[in-house]
């Protein structure tokens, strides 16, 4: 029955059942997996499309993996491998844009496309990274760039460590304002990044699940910098040059 545990896997290619069956290109969806028997310390591997993942044992009948990023959209092949075996648990897995996947990370107010708001206020749900509400998070933020023929998720900042869980944020673009990121100055929209910050200690995680916001632009992190950079108020007239002659 799917959903149990089945213990013959000896040369068969033996369906998986496994949720959520879609997550965020940009990574960091749990995904909870039934089919095949699990055991204590077993070694288990999670293969979406071509980048595989170490996994972490549940319980006999569960198992999970956190789905890494991945540079492709649509279906793609969900495999498991238990132990020293091959990749005889399979399975499809949808693959969403940042643009048309759930939204996880909510902005009160639309300080987030101003140039010097003073805050910007975030929420999100705190259970879908853990039910331990004492687990502390930390709060990042990352850009996209599209340099080259291989795109780019590009850590910029911590913007806080260590807070609560509380499902609640407000941050402060005053704080970083003396920032010096020499080499991000091209990229122009980013990410809020939200994880656990000790996955091991409060989950038992190696790798920990990461709530994603929506594209959002950075002005309001970057405007200090490009203003210096630029040593004009003109900035976002110069950027706009440079977008038109790209």
């Amino acid at each position: 029955m799917l959903g149990t545990c089945n213990k013959d896997v000896a040369g068969a290619n033996l369906p998986l059942v496994f949720a959520p069956e879609s997550g965020n290109m940009l990574g960091g969806t749990v995904v909870n997996i039934t089919g095949p028997c699990f055991e204590p310390n077993m070694k288990i591997r999670c293969k979406f499309d071509i980048v595989d993942v170490v996994g972490t044992v549940v319980d006999r009948n569960r198992a999970i993996c956190v789905q890494p990023f991945l540079m492709a959209e649509g279906y793609v092949i969900f495999d498991i491998k238990i132990g020293e075996g091959q990749y005889n648990w399979k399975g499809k897995y949808f693959v969403e844009t940042p643009a048309t996947a759930t939204e996880r990370i909510y902005f009160e107010t639309d300080a987030v496309h101003e140039r010097y708001p003073e805050e910007i206020k975030i929420t999100w749900d705190k259970y879908n990274l853990t039910s331990n509400l004492n687990t502390p998070v930390s709060i990042s933020l990352y850009g996209y760039r599209e340099t080259t023929i291989q795109p780019e998720l590009v850590y910029i900042d911590i913007l806080e460590e260590g807070v609560a869980n509380s499902g609640s944020y407000t941050i402060a673009p005053s704080a970083y304002r003396t920032r010096y990121n020499w080499n991000m100055h091209d990229i122009r929209f980013g990410f809020v990044h939200i994880n656990l910050t000790n996955p091991v200690q409060y989950a038992g995680l190696t790798v920990s699940p990461v709530l994603w916001s929506k594209p959002i632009p950075l002005g309001w992190y970057f405007a200090p910098q490009w203003r210096r950079q630029f040593d004009s108020n003109k900035w976002e007239e110069i950027l706009c040059d440079e977008w038109i002659t790209y």
